[in-house]
């Protein structure tokens, strides 16, 4: 599909056709969705900079979260609203392949952001159900990370390189689809798996599930964004209940914000030592274990084996 070289994104709502009321509600739009994008961003550098300034924060799953708060920071940096803002502002014209480029590398980072979901739920699924294969999983992180960003780059490079030539690529539609149904599947599973072991087997899982539960989210804001418009167009609620919905796209972040401060005491003491400017940081290495591989247990919390000789004597006591 071509795009046409005259076409101008800071003129098209002045055009004589649309009437002034719709002119100013477009700019209102665009307004409401910019400063969602700045709160979002804004949420990402607090995520970022507790994660890679205090060492103590340093653990694997948080350099997975902090991974992906630079990639949502960057879909957000990118998004069309805030430079169609500027350009109306302005009265300068956007191109259509600047546009293009927009929109393709905003979209090929969100398909990083659910990439590094779907990441941090098998290291779950492994320190849950095989936590042997979740150490030797876990010792080769940095080169999944180092995939996943050179994926980005070359991803980002193609797509751009079709913008340059006047082409739209669905790639990265069909790209965002897929991983987005790769999380969601992984994410429902491994949740109704917690929720039965909790409740039916009466056996809750001891490894923490804050993580989980962001990923989850992930896709929730999705979902969420998708129902509301959907009920707008087809029940013909008001419009701004559609604009909410399209808000909770840009929410994503200060979902996992509110999260780790509420849910994570770690997070939430750097995160109050940071707006204090503290300057006392511990001194902690990364640490790639299993939450559970090393936990030691009391022995009068675990079942034990009794052993008794021929004469019903008691002869050995141990711990499964």
């Amino acid at each position: 599909m071509e795009y046409e070289k005259d076409a101008n994104f800071s003129n098209f709502t002045f055009d004589e056709d649309i009437t002034p009321a719709a002119s100013m509600a477009f700019i209102a739009h665009e307004i409401i969705f910019t400063i969602f994008e700045i709160i979002g961003m804004f949420a990402d550098i607090a995520i970022i900079y507790v994660i890679f300034r205090f060492q103590r924060m340093r653990k694997l799953e948080n350099i997975l979260l902090g991974n992906w708060a630079i990639a949502d920071f960057g879909s957000l940096l990118l998004a069309p609203s805030g430079f169609r803002i500027l350009s109306i502002m302005d009265s300068l014209p956007i191109s259509p392949e600047f546009m293009c480029t927009l929109f393709h590398s905003g979209q090929i980072l969100q398909i990083t952001v659910i990439m590094f979901a779907v990441l941090i739920s098998i290291d779950w699924l492994l320190g849950v159900y095989w936590e042997k294969t979740s150490e030797k999983f876990r010792k080769y992180f940095k080169y999944y990370i180092g995939a996943i960003w050179i994926f980005t780059v070359l991803f980002c490079s193609v797509a751009t390189g079709y913008c340059l030539h006047e082409m739209y690529t669905f790639s990265t539609v069909f790209t965002f689809i897929g991983v987005f149904f790769l999380v969601l599947i992984i994410t429902l599973v491994l949740q109704i798996s917690r929720a039965a072991r909790k409740f039916c087997l009466k056996r809750p899982i001891e490894h923490p599930s804050l993580l989980l539960n962001i990923a989850t989210a992930l896709p929730g804001t999705y979902i969420l964004a998708v129902i509301m418009l959907v009920l707008v167009n087809t029940v013909r609620l008001h419009p701004l209940i559609g604009i909410i919905g399209e808000i909770f796209i840009f929410c994503n972040s200060i979902v996992n914000l509110v999260l780790l401060y509420n849910y994570n005491k770690d997070f939430q003491a750097c995160f109050i030592q940071a707006l204090r400017r503290g300057d006392k940081y511990e001194e902690t290495g990364l640490s790639f274990d299993n939450p559970l591989a090393n936990k030691v247990y009391d022995k009068c919390s675990v079942p034990i084996r009794i052993s008794f000789n021929d004469n019903a004597e008691l002869i050995n006591t141990e711990c499964y």
